[in-house]
């Protein structure tokens, strides 16, 4: 059994259909469909404002194409909301009327506050900062918010997108640079214009199709060992970049670039000008890309989702992840238990770990060889998977440190895995990983047989570089022994000690 639900996202450049499919062994909505068509109405417009018969025939041929698809997929609710598309339109009412008319689809017409909200909800959904300024730049208007504490402050929706500043600024095919100097001193003079914005120093986290587009061009050219967008960061240096190698190109060798979409091609000058002003305005180096939008706001809303968030971001990934692709047994509070006992008597002889460790112990737990032993089989699935699933909530580097964690099977396979992302972590880092890896493994030991006999586990240095470990436990347990044994030399390695286990039974 499921539920579909459609989103339709009429917006200035583009029309977006987006199928959703929440199953009930599922926490949450899978896209299962996501078609646009590059309809670019603002483009449309006439002399006095309005929407053109040519734009009102493509926007209702496109809804038509799509009701069909919505059909095909036995949707169970479909939603269609416009943004400045239609709300700029001086005939905004006839249109709506002409579409209900023609495809019996009631389009619902996004105000500004909720063009920004939406866009604001879905990053609070999706990446945990508790402040930061997001924007949403469009075809025909650019959404501005600050949140503070997880709630939206202040929001401002410019009358500028991507398509009318290119329209207003580019006379060819690419900027020249007296109309770079002209759009630039217009877009820093729009900002200067909020107060509330100035000098935030907060992250500035773009949404939409340009700020994807940026973010894979830059992957391109550093080589980035992830194909994923999502909490993306780069620095403002690293934006203007980008920017001097797009100017360079002509149009028709943008269009050809693998990682840019035909369409956006020409709006990228105005898109990527845009955030660098917004940066400079804010006074942050920092940009992060979020790869959920309005359409998500609205999902999550039809969800039931509030401003109230917690660590339920990641908890509900992780979810997600393991009703995909778990293989073991779904119990692992034993396994969490024991793990976390063995960190901190590990961590009160050999205090090198924070709660930062602690936290991605607790989160690489539930998920560790995605629930069998680590084998060879087990440790590749669990460290590709992982690596590749977006865990909303976490940064791309911390996905990683997770991945690591949870895929231990011994110092090489760590090592090879590592490798391509090396860069990013430093030497204590990736020390603290193997180690909390390594707890993890041995953990596990103890609770092969999914049993919960052992109940404690005590460590004590009675002379240097000898731990004894003593193991309380009740009832049989011949395999945690026989495996701790043998795998308690991964522990011996990363601290430089031999462990000598006492099994003590409890009466």
């Amino acid at each position: 059994m499921s539920h579909k639900i459609s989103i339709i996202d009429i917006g200035s450049n583009t029309i977006r259909l987006v199928i959703y499919e929440k199953r009930q062994d599922r926490y949450s909505y899978e896209c299962i469909e996501n078609i646009k068509e590059t309809a670019r109405l603002r483009s449309r417009f006439d002399e006095e404002g309005n929407l053109s018969e040519e734009g009102i025939h493509i926007l209702v041929s496109t809804l038509h194409e799509f009701m069909k698809i919505v059909d095909h997929y036995g949707v169970d609710e479909c939603v269609a909301v416009a943004t400045a598309s239609l709300r700029l339109a001086a005939n905004c009412d006839d249109v709506l009327a002409r579409v209900k008319a023609e495809t019996n689809i009631q389009i619902r017409l996004l105000s500004d506050y909720e063009e920004a909200y939406y866009g604001y909800f879905a990053v609070h959904h999706s990446i945990s900062l508790q402040e930061a300024v997001t924007i949403d730049i469009g075809g025909g208007s650019t959404e501005i918010t600050y949140f503070k504490d997880g709630k939206m402050k202040n929001y401002h929706s410019f009358h500028f997108g991507a398509l009318s500043l290119k329209m207003e600024y580019i006379s060819d095919e690419m900027l020249t640079a007296k109309e770079q100097k002209r759009m630039k001193q217009f877009l820093t003079e729009q900002f200067a214009s909020l107060d509330w914005l100035q000098n935030l120093q907060v992250p500035v986290i773009a949404i939409g199709g340009s700020a994807r587009n940026i973010g894979r061009m830059y992957q391109q050219i550093i080589d980035y060992p992830l194909d994923e967008l999502h909490h993306y960061e780069m620095t403002v240096k690293q934006l203007r970049k980008v920017e001097d190698i797009i100017s360079e190109q002509s149009l028709s060798s943008l269009q050809k670039m693998d990682v840019i979409d035909k369409e956006r091609a020409d709006t990228l000058q105005p898109a990527i000008a845009t955030f660098i002003a917004l940066c400079e305005a804010v006074h942050t180096s920092t940009w992060i890309i979020s790869n959920r939008g309005l359409r998500d706001g609205l999902l999550y809303e039809m969800q039931g989702k509030t401003e109230e968030q917690g660590d339920e971001l990641i908890e509900e990934s992780l979810y997600e992840l393991k009703s995909r692709f778990y293989i073991g047994s779904q119990q692992e509070d034993d396994l969490r238990r024991l793990a976390l006992q063995l960190f901190h008597e590990v961590n009160h002889l050999r205090p090198i770990f924070d709660s930062s460790d602690e936290h991605l112990l607790r989160l690489a737990t539930p998920i560790f060889n995605l629930g069998k032993k680590a084998d060879a089989e087990t440790s590749n699935m669990t460290f590709f998977l992982v690596s590749h699933y977006t865990l909303l909530g976490l940064s791309q580097k911390e996905r990683i440190a997770i991945a690591l964690i949870a895929s231990f099977k011994n110092r090489r396979l760590f090592n090879q895995y590592v490798e391509p992302f090396s860069p990013w972590f430093t030497e204590q880092e990736l020390h603290r990983y193997a180690a909390l890896g390594a707890i993890l493994k041995v953990a596990q030991t103890l609770d092969r047989t999914k049993t919960s006999h052992v109940k404690m586990i005590i460590i004590h240095e009675p002379k240097e570089s000898f731990w004894e470990a003593k193991i309380i436990y009740e009832c049989s347990i011949i395999a945690e022994k026989y495996h701790f044994n043998r795998q308690k030399k991964h522990l011996e390695k990363q601290f430089n000690v031999t462990i000598s286990p006492n099994f003590v039974e409890k009466l």
